[in-house]
């Protein structure tokens, strides 16, 4: 039984680590008391996985381009377990910036996060052709962008 206790021990860090060690000794008659114990203190510090209504906190900052929320935006999604797909893709729209790609992308009327992904990386691609040309057109007429040590 001691083993179990020495090996738990290995495992824990910071809080749960002074927890443990400030335990008096033979306070714990058993490995079941130690368990309930442990959790009745930790469990409410786990993080807790994301659900898809989380999307809707997601919002496109100012300064942010479209692929960098496009990529925000995923890495929650992708780890919610159960994505309503339509709920996701209202989440998406409500969370961009009002511009030229919003009103677009509600005349596409995607039904998926795929179609959204696709319809985003088309403009993106767009967007940053454009990004190149003004730099390249830029640097021809011997000016320097505005944006040019963020390219």
């Amino acid at each position: 039984m001691e083993v179990r206790y020495k090996l738990f021990m290995g495992t824990l860090k910071k809080a749960a680590l002074d927890w443990f060690s400030g335990l008096p000794d033979r306070s714990i008659t058993d490995f079941d008391v130690f368990s309930r114990l442990f959790m009745a203190l930790f469990a409410a510090n786990k993080k807790k996985p994301p659900i898809t209504s989380d999307l809707f906190d997601l919002k496109q900052q100012r300064e942010e381009s479209l692929k960098e929320f496009l990529q925000r935006f995923n890495e929650v999604a992708l780890r919610i377990a159960s994505l309503d797909e339509r709920m996701a893709v209202i989440a998406f729209q409500k969370g961009l910036r009002s511009g030229a790609f919003n009103i677009a992308l509600e005349r596409a009327n995607c039904q998926t996060m795929s179609e959204v992904r696709a319809f985003a990386l088309s403009h993106i691609k767009t967007e940053e052709g454009q990004i190149n040309k003004r730099a390249a057109e830029s640097r021809e007429a011997g000016v320097v962008p505005r944006d040019f040590y963020s390219l």
